[in-house]
């Protein structure tokens, strides 16, 4: 009999993390899951970490529960995507391998899939720690108000405004996997970051109702030196442009154009994330979006109709003068030339 959850790990150098991850998921006091850990080429001794876990779980007569799969390395959305092809549960949740689940929370989300059996997605909520543990001062992932969404609507609302960036990450809800396979979902590879974004909004664009619950908390995002997105530089950030294609091809099956916004905004939200990034990152990344034709063609004719004044003036000023308008961003930015 398939099991109610899928629990998908892509596992790349995180030795000294990733025991703390997979016993959270061991630990679990729901215990109708299991665990696809896809072991994507690490080169410290992840692979071998993953061996000793699955033989436990043989031992205790529990090995059809705990997968181990090896493979070259394929960047996080292959390891995914591997995971993908081989897992059997009705509802999907995506763990990264530095992060961990607190005891109940499967068994929370039980509660919630007996509860709104219709629904194709459940949004849950991520609480910020430090590697220690501690709970970061207002770190603590924000949902709207318990109820139900039209994904349709949470698609439509591109800067997260009215459903704060539901969209943002796959790892802050299940999926219900059916919906996956009957589209064909799997993620872009060959992009560095965001790239669970981007499968959020094309799941988004097949589903229909999202359930909101913001009262289960158990996702632990786990905050360190060395990952993605504290190690980002403009090569890395480079390939998210190329994803722009997608969420096009998205658009113009769905026509939902506030998504366009999204991902133009989000691009260029990146380049002003925290102090990790100089200003010569920042100023690539802002010029490279403004160059990009799918925002010329999508997102400023957007904003030029649903957007607020403020916007409405930024999309009139660029459309009839982009190279002035980019010129004024970079200066700002201390790079105008």
């Amino acid at each position: 009999m398939a099991p109610l959850f899928s629990i998908i790990i892509p596992v790349y150098d995180v030795e000294p993390y990733l025991k703390k991850c997979l016993d959270s998921v061991i630990n679990q006091t729901f215990k109708d899951w299991e665990c696809i850990c896809v072991d994507d080429g690490s080169p410290d001794r992840c692979g071998e970490i993953l061996d000793e876990y699955k033989n436990m779980m043989v031992a205790k007569g529990l090995g059809e529960k705990f997968i181990v799969v090896h493979q070259e390395n394929k960047g996080v959305s292959g390891a995914r995507n591997s995971a993908l092809e081989i897992a059997s549960g009705t509802w999907v949740q995506f763990l990264d391998s530095d992060d961990a689940l607190e005891s109940d929370f499967l068994e929370k989300l039980a509660k919630a899939v007996d509860k709104n059996p219709d629904v194709d997605t459940i949004e849950h909520v991520a609480v910020y720690c430090y590697m220690d543990g501690k709970k970061l001062i207002g770190g603590k992932d924000r949902l709207p108000a318990k109820g139900f969404l039209k994904c349709d609507d949470i698609l439509a609302d591109p800067f997260g405004v009215k459903y704060t960036n539901l969209a943002r990450c796959s790892c802050y809800k299940i999926f219900r996997r059916s919906v996956i396979e009957q589209n064909q979902l799997r993620f872009m590879e060959g992009i560095p970051i965001s790239e669970d974004e981007l499968f959020a909004i094309q799941f988004y664009a097949e589903a229909g109702i999202s359930a909101i619950c913001p009262e289960i908390t158990g996702y632990k995002r786990i905050f360190r030196e060395g990952s993605a997105l504290m190690s980002m530089t403009y090569e890395k950030l480079v390939p998210k442009f190329s994803w722009l294609e997608e969420v096009y091809k998205t658009w113009q099956k769905h026509k939902t154009s506030g998504m366009t916004v999204r991902y133009c905004a989000c691009i260029v939200g990146m380049a002003y994330l925290g102090n990790e990034y100089d200003r010569e990152i920042r100023r690539k990344c802002i010029e490279a979006t403004l160059d990009s034709s799918f925002y010329n063609t999508c997102a400023i004719p957007f904003l030029m109709k649903h957007g607020t004044w403020k916007s409405r003036i930024f999309a009139v000023v660029y459309y009839f003068s982009p190279k002035m308008l980019r010129r004024k961003i970079l200066q700002y930015l201390g790079k105008g030339k």
